[in-house]
């Protein structure tokens, strides 16, 4: 399958959790985005930006109070938009269902700017959302084209304690087109259109090259915020019914399910770490995950890493059914692949599908297998939690510096 054609299903299934109408699928034919702000300089998205429409208020009933539940919300999302392709948005990002519980957190903050303000004229506007690999997050809240500083701070004030969902590889952004007390009253027809925050224009206008969005604007846009205007932040974002589970002694953490069983068993240059919906104290489990990373792939097999994992992943292509393969990706200082395989019942032992994602890192001689598997009965109860945990965090080399210097 294409990556293009599975950016597609993973947004569309991003818009169904999000309880809006189905994603606006993308021309890809298209490879580029111009976003003409002035006779300077014009800003390039690489690939494409793509809009979600977004049929829900502000905040899902349960942020809300029942009595405030049935009343017109003031603040109302009109669509979502993405400053990086589909493809690239999805590779840095963690699981669909982890980003769409972010956004539907931020909604929910941003309607508490004006639940307790008196009706106004019909407004639009939007909020843009920045988050970087090393933690820092950044909101700008812009009416009617005008930047607006101490919304901005405010609404940042708000997110202090959700935490930041992780990022790899490089930096992800969209933006929130909202209206408030039901928009202007001559809107665009259809969705709205695509935007820069101000502070974003002005920052490039200094410029006169081609920036692509987001990672040659970000940085022009982080230098000119003052002193303390940053959210900066090691904590990650937790989904509601997970607790953040830190990989010890790597400093690494994962997602998990919160009445799930975990633990973790080391030896030499091997490490590994269970995960699973059953008790683990006979040692066995139908449906779970397991971790296994290890150390000096070189002296143990006399191979690379990513030629162990090779050898791994033919193995077990050979001994079961192949039902997807996924493509190499970035994740970290890590490359990942994986495998979703079917292997019949043996006599009286249950079938199984098992998701084999597998990371290498020739650089530091390092590997690590990780086996997501239950019954074929219970995969679709289970696949979005396994996606969820899929995205975790391996090495960690602040905590791991801070663990040896005590």
């Amino acid at each position: 399958m294409r990556s293009e054609q599975i950016a597609v299903k993973r947004f569309d299934k991003l818009s169904r959790l999000a309880e809006c109408v189905p994603v606006v699928e993308p021309d890809f034919s298209r490879q580029s985005l111009d976003v003409p702000m002035n006779a300077n300089w014009i800003v390039t998205a690489q690939a494409l930006v793509v809009s979600f429409l977004w049929m829900l208020s502000s905040a899902s009933a349960q942020d809300r109070p029942s009595s405030e539940a049935a009343e017109a919300p003031a603040f109302k999302t009109v669509n979502i938009v993405l400053y990086n392709s589909t493809t690239e948005f999805g590779d840095r990002s963690p699981s669909v269902d982890v980003m769409a519980a972010f956004i539907k957190k931020v909604q929910a903050r941003a309607a508490k700017l004006w639940s307790d303000t008196e009706r106004e004229k019909g407004q639009s506007g939007l909020i843009a959302v920045a988050i970087r690999p090393n933690g820092s997050m950044k909101l700008w809240v812009d009416i009617e084209q005008e930047h607006q500083p101490k919304l901005s701070e405010q609404l940042e004030e708000k997110m202090r304690d959700i935490g930041v969902p992780p990022v790899n590889d490089g930096p992800v952004a969209f933006a929130l087109n909202f209206h408030l007390w039901g928009g202007p009253a001559d809107p665009v027809d259809g969705v709205e259109s695509v935007k820069l925050p101000q502070a974003w224009v002005r920052a490039a206008s200094e410029v006169e090259e081609e920036l692509k969005v987001p990672d040659e604007i970000l940085p022009l846009v982080w230098k000119r915020l003052p002193p303390g205007s940053v959210v900066q932040t090691k904590e990650m974002f937790v989904p509601d019914g997970f607790i953040l589970e830190e990989l010890k002694p790597i400093g690494g953490s994962i997602l998990r399910p919160e009445d799930w069983t975990f633990k973790q068993q080391h030896r030499k240059n091997t490490f590994m770490w269970t995960i699973s919906k059953e008790d683990l104290e006979d040692g066995s489990y139908e449906t779970g995950m397991r971790i296994q990373f290890v150390a000096g792939i070189k002296k143990l097999t006399g191979q690379t890493a990513q030629e162990f994992i090779a050898g791994f992943m033919k193995d077990k292509a050979k001994s079961s059914k192949v039902i997807r393969k996924c493509p190499e990706e970035k994740q970290g200082v890590f490359t990942r692949v994986c495998l979703l395989t079917e292997k019949t019942s043996d006599g009286e032992k249950p079938s199984f599908r098992i998701l084999y994602s597998c990371f290498w890192s020739d650089d530091l001689d390092m590997a690590c297998l990780s086996i997501a598997g239950t019954t074929p009965e219970q995969w679709k109860t289970y696949e979005s939690t396994f996606d969820t945990m899929a995205k975790f965090k391996l090495l960690d080399m602040d905590k791991i510096e801070a663990q040896r210097k005590r």
